[in-house]
C-alpha cells in the first residue's frame, strides 16, 4: 500500500499529522503562543528591576572607630596628582624633569616666588675637589638638585606613630656667584652624575656683600650669650635676610612692571 495521503496543512506542518495519527486535537493558535507569552513577561519583568552595584565598586575610606552606632566607611577624596605641580617658566625639558621630582617626592613645596622666574636645568660629574664654580652664566635665586633625588645620608625615614615615611625636606642652598654657584665635597663626590634646576635671580635685587656675612660669623658669641643662643641667633638673622631679600625682590619687581605699563 502506499502511503496516506497528506493535505496542504499537513504538509506545511508535519507535527500536524502526527498529532492526527495520534488521535490528538490540533494544535490553536491561542495555546502555540501561551508558552511564548509567559516567557516574555518573565523576561520582562526581570528586565524592570534596578541595578544595584555591588558593594566593592562603590570606593570607600576604612574608619578607625570600632564602636557601634558610627559610620563604618565613607567615601574617600580622590589623592592630588604631583604632577599637576606649577613648574613656572622652566623649559620643557626641565618641567618634564621637575614633574618626575614631584611624583618621587610628593611631599615637597617650591617657594611659590620661583614660578615668576626663568630657569635653567644643568648636569655636571663630580671630581672631588673640594670647591667647585658651577657656572649657569648669570646669578641663581635658588637651586634644586634632581639627582640624587636625596642629599647625601638623609634618606626618608619610618614614623611608628603615623606608620608611614617621613621626607627629609630640601638641601641648603649653595653659596651663589654672579656666574653660577659653587659646590663642596657634598655635592662633588667623585664619579657621580648630578642633575639641578637653576632659577635666576631679579637682575634689580640688591646683593648682600659676602664680607659682611663672615664677619658676622667670625664675630661669635656676645658676651654672656652661651655658644648654642648664638648659633640660634645667626639662624634666625639669616632667615629674616632671606624673607627681607625675597620682599625687596618682589617690590622691585612690582615696580618694574608698573614703569613699563606706564611707558605703554
Amino acid at each position: 500500500m502506499g502511503a496516506p495521503l497528506m493535505d496542504a496543512d499537513e504538509k506545511e506542518d508535519p507535527g500536524k499529522a502526527l498529532r492526527k495519527s495520534l488521535g490528538l486535537r490540533p494544535r490553536g493558535r491561542a495555546d502555540s503562543g501561551a508558552g511564548d507569552s509567559k516567557d516574555a513577561d518573565a523576561k520582562a519583568t526581570a528586565s524592570a528591576e534596578p541595578y544595584e552595584a555591588p558593594p566593592s565598586a562603590v570606593p570607600v575610606k576604612r574608619s578607625t572607630s570600632s564602636k557601634k552606632g558610627k559610620k563604618d566607611a565613607e567615601p574617600e577624596a580622590p589623592p592630588v596628582d604631583p604632577r599637576k605641580k606649577p613648574t613656572g617658566k622652566l623649559p620643557p625639558e626641565a618641567q618634564v624633569a621637575l614633574r618626575n621630582f614631584y611624583v618621587c617626592r610628593p611631599a615637597i613645596d617650591l617657594p611659590p616666588f620661583l614660578h615668576e622666574l626663568p630657569g635653567t636645568m644643568g648636569r655636571y660629574f663630580g671630581d672631588a675637589r673640594p670647591e667647585r664654580e658651577i657656572l649657569v652664566g648669570w646669578r641663581p635665586e635658588f637651586v634644586l638638585y634632581l639627582l640624587p633625588t636625596y642629599e647625601h645620608d638623609k634618606n626618608p625615614e619610618w614614623d611608628k606613630d603615623e606608620q608611614q615615611l617621613v621626607d627629609p625636606g630640601l638641601h641648603e642652598q649653595p653659596e651663589a656667584t654672579d656666574r653660577g654657584f659653587k659646590v663642596g665635597e657634598t655635592w662633588n663626590r667623585p664619579g657621580e652624575s648630578y642633575i639641578f634646576i637653576a632659577w635666576k635671580a631679579d637682575p634689580e635685587k640688591k646683593v648682600e656683600p659676602k664680607q659682611e656675612k663672615k664677619d658676622e660669623a667670625a664675630a661669635g658669641p656676645r658676651p654672656g650669650e652661651s655658644q648654642r643662643d648664638y648659633d640660634r641667633r645667626v639662624l634666625r638673622e639669616k632667615r629674616e635676610r632671606e624673607l627681607a631679600e625675597r620682599k625687596a625682590a618682589r617690590d622691585a619687581k612690582s615696580r618694574s612692571r608698573s614703569s613699563r605699563e606706564g611707558k605703554k
